[in-house]
């Protein structure tokens, strides 16, 4: 597991060097919230976090009792689209008094409209009873951040997996005076990174096909089309096929 924090305004100035000297590989910084509001340490803590040499990505807090689902998506990725980063967040965990209808599709909205200006799969943060009794299996094909800070490994959602866990909010670490979440990331995908892999511009990172269309495209089986696109979602022809049969039985893979 990787060791890693997730900060705002809330943890005021931070030492940075201080923090990446204590064990700490990654930070996720608060970026936006709703439709207007900007965290008034986002560039202290993108800038530090970056320079002392730690992966960073950026959460928004999702205000489901606004209207507008894409605005608010659109807010988060203007303020952070000049920043380096590795992963981008939708923290979900209050329904501002909407039902749970409202809330599973306004956030559907937030993540396909932030995976469309971006190409980067968004991770769905939020804490074991929202995501039982609210979200249910309506996002599991997101990364799931899980809040959970009882003992033990977190409990059992609609998800069957985790890539981050937050187990504690009173976190201690250096160069922050005071409390700070502290979260554990799996290996594989703080190694893997949030971004897309494929050389693709309509293949989204997480796409469920994503490793079979990297591989027959590094092989030379298939390859995509003069706008770098593969052709998601295109019907093949049969002389397409044909040729795809050709390079299979060891013909020409140019």
């Amino acid at each position: 597991m990787i060791k890693g924090i997730d900060v705002s305004r809330w943890q005021g100035i931070i030492d940075w060097p201080s923090v990446a000297s204590d064990g700490v590989k990654f930070a996720i910084i608060k970026a936006t919230e709703g439709l207007t509001h900007v965290d008034p340490n986002l560039d202290k803590n993108a800038v530090g976090a970056y320079n002392a040499g730690l992966k960073i990505g950026f959460y928004h807090f999702l205000r489901p009792d606004n209207s507008e689902p894409e605005r608010e998506a659109q807010h988060f990725v203007n303020k952070i689209k000049d920043y380096p980063y590795e992963w981008l967040v939708c923290d979900i965990e209050d329904k501002k008094g909407k039902d749970n209808k409202w809330v599973i599709e306004y956030t559907k909205r937030w993540l396909l409209e932030v995976e469309r200006l971006t190409r980067v799969k968004p991770i769905v943060y939020t804490y074991v009873s929202f995501a039982k009794n609210v979200l249910g299996k309506s996002l599991v094909d997101y990364p799931l951040w899980i809040a959970h800070y009882v003992s033990g490994s977190p409990g059992t959602t609609a998800w069957t997996d985790w890539v981050c866990w937050q187990y504690t909010s009173a976190g201690r670490v250096k160069g922050i005076s005071g409390n700070v979440d502290l979260n554990w990331m799996k290996e594989d995908f703080f190694m893997g990174s949030g971004k897309a892999k494929t050389r693709f511009k309509d293949v989204p990172a997480g796409h469920w096909a994503e490793k079979a269309i990297k591989y027959v495209d590094e092989i030379g089986l298939m390859k995509g089309y003069p706008d770098d696109t593969f052709g998601v979602g295109k019907f093949i022809t049969r002389e397409e096929l044909a040729v795809i049969l050709y390079r299979l039985k060891g013909g020409d893979k140019a």
